[in-house]
């Protein structure tokens, strides 16, 4: 029995690209007399089927993924699913927005569109990673931070195993998927408290609030201790370092701004970098306390807070120092800020 119609396409196309770069390679290395255009041109061949195929080896697994999550949503309803140009638009009722895959032409858009009481709505990418994230988070204590516990999340929620292509650095996207959505969640607990506080006329001690907001990141680690080493050695890695150092660049302005800080001098720059300093410090003494509590990591916490209050209060009595200061922290924060894309204006 013959193989399918596309089985034999792809099957001759790779063939004939076999061939064509062996004998460029072959023209290139024997054919000795060829001039030096004829050189370049050979050479720009075999790269262009080099990049071509790092391509396909790259997109196939995130091809893979999404082509089995579509056969999935149609496999579960089959009715609510219609294709266009390729892709495909889920139906869904009672539902109050309506999503299409990819780029339809405005004409087919039109002719999908459902009444008014019967609309529908797609689960984007960053949805379904989301929920995926999210299911794989129990996991982490058994499998690590790895494609294994995003494997096994997304066959908690119904996914297929293969949809881990859909995280081509692996476990470095769940480390960040935990490090970002424990940020946004203390940013919104400072935010109701200094709400709070604000009506009710009442303002904390900026040291006792850092101190406080450093404890409350630091306990979110606490079901993932055993495996939070992993995690910091992961993000450390060249690829992950600027990922981690945004990360923790953001923690840093979240609790300085909502602890009453509204410099807008080169202080800004010093006050970010001693609080993340003081919380990566805080952190690895973390990973190795076994005191009720971890009454020792919250003595040490306390303890650099006040050293640093004390060394903030040395170098602006001396005003060369302070001058000195500001100028390597302004430096040293423009720099780094620029290259991790962080100059925004809050």
């Amino acid at each position: 029995m013959r193989p399918p119609f596309f089985i034999r396409l792809v099957d001759e196309l790779i063939v004939n690209s076999v061939i064509r770069v062996a004998c460029t390679i072959r023209a290139l290395f024997f054919n000795l007399n060829c001039t030096v255009i004829d050189s370049l041109v050979l050479i720009s061949k075999v790269s262009y089927y080099v990049i071509f195929y790092f391509q396909i080896a790259v997109e196939v697994p995130r091809m893979a993924s999404r082509i089995c999550l579509g056969v999935l949503s149609f496999s579960k309803n089959p009715h609510n699913v219609n294709f266009c140009r390729g892709s495909f638009v889920l139906f869904q009722r009672n539902s109050s927005q309506a999503v299409a895959h990819n780029d339809c032409s405005p004409g087919v858009k039109d002719l999908v569109e459902l009444p008014k009481s019967e609309s529908f709505q797609s689960n984007t990418d960053e949805e379904i990673q989301e929920k995926i994230f999210k299911a794989a988070l129990p996991f982490v204590n058994t499998h690590g931070w790895s494609k294994s516990a995003i494997t096994a999340g997304a066959e908690a929620v119904g996914y297929p195993g293969i949809v881990h292509g859909m995280f081509p650095r692996g476990g470095a996207n769940l480390v960040e998927y935990f490090y970002s959505t424990c940020n946004r969640e203390l940013a919104l607990k400072m935010k109701l408290e200094t709400e709070g506080a604000a009506a009710e006329n009442k303002k904390k001690d900026p040291q006792v609030f850092v101190a406080e907001a450093i404890e409350a990141r630091l306990r979110m680690i606490i079901p993932y201790l055993p495996k939070w080493p992993q995690a910091l050695a992961i993000m450390a890695l060249p690829p992950n370092a600027p990922h981690s150092i945004q990360n923790l660049m953001m923690l840093a302005d979240d609790i300085c701004y909502y602890s009453g800080d509204r410099s807008v001098d080169v202080t800004w720059y010093a006050k970010r970098l001693g609080v993340g300093s003081i919380y990566k410090v805080t952190e690895l003494y973390f990973l190795q306390d076994t005191s009720p509590d971890y009454q020792n990591t919250w003595h040490f916490l306390n303890r650099r807070i006040e050293d640093a209050v004390q060394l903030h209060t040395v170098l602006m009595k001396s005003e060369s120092a302070s001058t000195l200061a500001k100028d390597v922290a302004n430096v040293t924060f423009t720099t780094v800020r620029n290259m991790l894309g962080l100059n925004w204006n809050r």
